[in-house]
């Protein structure tokens, strides 16, 4: 799978709207608060700049991986509504 630099300010654009989406959820989550919602965001924008998107894609597609904590996982959808990486169903 090779990603555009389109498709990787989409990865960036998700997971800064992540953040803004899961923090106000996590009022319902049962074990993680907006604080650890937003750092599990700002990891995964860390890991894309790293490591590029291709390998972050990979990585997010893990159910065992790093980006799952508890109530808390990384998934990305492009401008398009198509899932690029999902741990859950990937």
């Amino acid at each position: 799978m090779s990603i555009t630099k389109k498709t990787y300010q989409v990865f960036v654009a998700m997971f800064m709207f992540a953040g803004l989406v899961i923090s106000p959820s996590a009022a319902f989550a049962s074990d993680s608060s907006p604080e650890q919602a937003k750092a599990h965001a700002e990891m995964a924008a860390a890991y894309v700049k790293e490591h590029g998107a291709d390998a972050a894609a990979v990585e997010f597609n893990k159910a065992e991986g790093d980006f799952v904590k508890g109530d808390l996982y990384v998934f990305v959808v492009d401008a398009d509504g198509i899932f690029l990486a999902h741990p859950i169903k990937p």
